[in-house]
């Protein structure tokens, strides 16, 4: 079984006013990073710290939306962030929205309470350096946060109060997986965020079968899949939905799916080469591959993930 945590943050601008990077996962993850470490002891501490003097060894100006992408991930564990507020004004009293999902077993939800919460709360009411003037660091309070069950976002603080004994299970995303989606037909697939490919793609943008192969390089990047310990179809046992799921039925229909109609486009010169933003349009889709196709919108797909990339949803 894949242990997920996802959670959403919840920020209300207490400033008249702010301005959000066009990448602000970026900035969330490097500013939180060196928090973070800053609090935590033992092998795991030495870990965040590594990281946060190399995110601090690049130099980087976050005013140019400039943070480099390359090298190891900004975290020692398998993460997720996705903001929902990128390049935007936002007033006094507004609220700035991000995700944040939690892969494997490793680190649960006592992080998220001892170290990540006290550090994006300090980081409400502290500047952080190389902050652009209307920078959000020091300009918000936490009034919000959500951890996900199945489709349901269940409070962990409202109102500023949290709640002290909610104990998210590992497992409790995948509660009726897939039933929003029950009996609906499925043509299109938007790109949410830009999809940086980490292996060549088709010219004319990801098919079916390129999708499949990146979910199961995720799997295997997450080390759920690694000197064989487990395969696609055992690995997704015990997720409602998902009992019945074929890997291979889903890859033999992808095989046979024609190519999609792209509407695809490089993204700005600060992105990954290669990375393309837009949406695709497929003949209807198969049903045994939407719930590999779900799986891979929550695990994102491609290179860089941790900033969000490679975040789809299904129309």
């Amino acid at each position: 079984m894949i242990q997920i945590l996802r959670y959403l943050f919840v920020l209300r601008i207490n400033r008249s006013l702010i301005e959000t990077l066009k990448q602000p996962d970026q900035e969330i993850l490097h500013n939180l990073a060196a928090l973070i470490a800053e609090n935590m002891g033992g092998a795991d501490g030495k870990a965040w710290k590594k990281a946060a003097r190399r995110l601090a060894n690049a130099s980087v100006d976050v005013s140019l939306d400039a943070v480099p992408l390359a090298g190891p991930p900004p975290w020692p564990i398998d993460a997720v962030l996705l903001a929902e507020n990128p390049g935007t004004r936002l007033c006094l009293n507004e609220l700035f929205f991000f995700e944040l999902t939690v892969l494997g077993d490793r680190i649960g939800h006592h992080f998220i309470l001892e170290y990540l919460l006290p550090a994006l709360e300090q980081a409400g009411y502290s500047r952080m350096e190389k902050q652009p003037k209307f920078g959000l660091w020091g300009n918000y309070e936490i009034v919000g946060l959500f951890c996900a069950h199945g489709a349901d976002w269940e409070p962990v603080i409202d109102e500023g109060q949290l709640s002290s004994d909610y104990f998210p299970k590992p497992d409790q995303w995948a509660r009726d997986f897939m039933m929003n989606g029950a009996g609906k037909i499925f043509t299109r697939l938007d790109w949410i965020r830009p999809l940086a490919p980490d292996a060549a793609m088709p010219e004319n943008g990801p098919d079916m079968p390129w999708l499949l192969a990146a979910l199961e390089r995720r799997m295997t990047a997450l080390k759920l899949l690694n000197k064989g310990s487990a395969d696609m179809d055992t690995l997704v046992q015990g997720i409602p939905g998902m009992e019945k799921a074929s890997w291979q039925e889903a890859v033999d229909a992808a095989q046979a799916m024609p190519a999609p109609v792209s509407v695809l486009r490089p993204v700005e010169k600060e992105h990954p080469a290669k990375a393309v933003i837009g949406r695709q349009h497929f003949s209807a889709l198969p049903p045994v591959v939407l719930p590999w196709l779900e799986l891979a919108s929550i695990l994102h797909l491609g290179l860089h993930t941790h900033y969000g990339y490679g975040g789809f949803s299904l129309a």
